[in-house]
This record gives structure tokens, sequence and C-alpha cells, in this order.
């Protein structure tokens, strides 16, 4: 193990966080989302905390600036809702874009499949809102891409003092 710090990378570097989405694509790191130290939800409504980059070759740290289809940041319909943008997860798609999808505190009728378009620097609703078998709640949503289909294994606790816990498997084509 290497531990890679400030005296290794050059730019600022994201705010400390935790829970948050993290994807691999060409030599690129790319992270999302999060609580920070306070267990506030860093999310898309925060200038600057929307995306963050580690080139790999340079190991520079850089902050993308995501906005919806019509160049907004601010609350809008068209970006990810804000209480869901934690215990997600992100994936490569496509030669330009990461997949995004969250399942945490997203109500029934909130968007929760979204792409990243990353030469166009905005979010994409991937046209899911209206999707009866969307899946329930969950805390934790590891997942895997295969074959064109987006399958999750799910889990988290009923509250913080219970010990019930839950889980399910479930899938979507893309």
């Amino acid at each position: 193990w290497v531990n890679i710090t400030t005296a290794t990378t050059s730019g600022a570097w994201p705010t400390k966080r935790y829970a948050h989405a993290c994807t691999l694509k060409h030599d690129h790191m790319y992270i999302v989302g999060g609580y920070d130290d306070n267990g506030d939800t860093l999310d898309v409504y925060d200038a600057g905390e929307d995306l963050w980059v580690l080139n790999l070759l340079t190991m520079t740290w850089a902050s993308i600036a995501l906005t919806d289809s019509n160049g907004f940041t601010s609350v809008s319909s068209n970006l990810p809702a804000s209480d869901g943008f934690a215990h997600a997860s992100l994936f490569p798609y496509g030669d330009n874009q990461l997949l995004y999808v969250s399942t945490l505190h997203v109500a029934a009728n909130e968007k929760r499949i979204w792409f990243i378009d990353l030469d166009d620097e905005e979010w994409i609703h991937a046209g899911d809102s209206d999707d009866t078998d969307a899946p329930g709640e969950y805390e934790e949503v590891p997942a895997v891409i295969r074959k064109g289909k987006y399958v999750l294994f799910c889990g988290g606790k009923v509250d913080s003092s219970s010990s019930s816990s839950y889980q399910g498997c479930i899938a979507f084509n893309l």
C-alpha cells in the first residue's frame, strides 16, 4: 500500500467525505457525493462539490461543477435529489459518460438514474421516474454492470437503533 497525500498530488483536494461513490474511467478516478464530517450531504447544489477527478497519470485533482441540460446548478427537477446524493453507485458508461444511481432518501416520484456527460459537464436523467418497479430505499448499493444490465445487491439497517437489517437484489436493463 502507498499512501497518496497532498505531498504526492497537485491541485485542491475534495472535501473530506464518506458514503460517496467512486469509479475509474481510463486514467481518471471520479468521486461524487457523500457526507462531510458533520454528516451533511455533499450535493449538486454546493458549487464545486459535484464531481472530483484525480488524473492518475499526473496525480492532479480537479473539480468539475456539473449543470443540468439548461445550464443550471441550483435546485432543479433536472438534477439528482439532494437527499439522495450519498450511498450511490457510479460507473463508467460509453465513451464519455458515467452512470449514477441512488436509492437512499429518494422519494418514489424522484429521479434515481442519471448519466454524467463528461464532455458537456452536465447531468442527464436516464428516464426512470415513471418506473413503478423502481427499488425501495436502501443504504448501500454496491453494483455491477454485465451485458447491458445494471445489477445491485442492496442492504442496510431499519434504523440506527435497530439490529434488524434488510437486503435485496435488483436489476434493470440499460
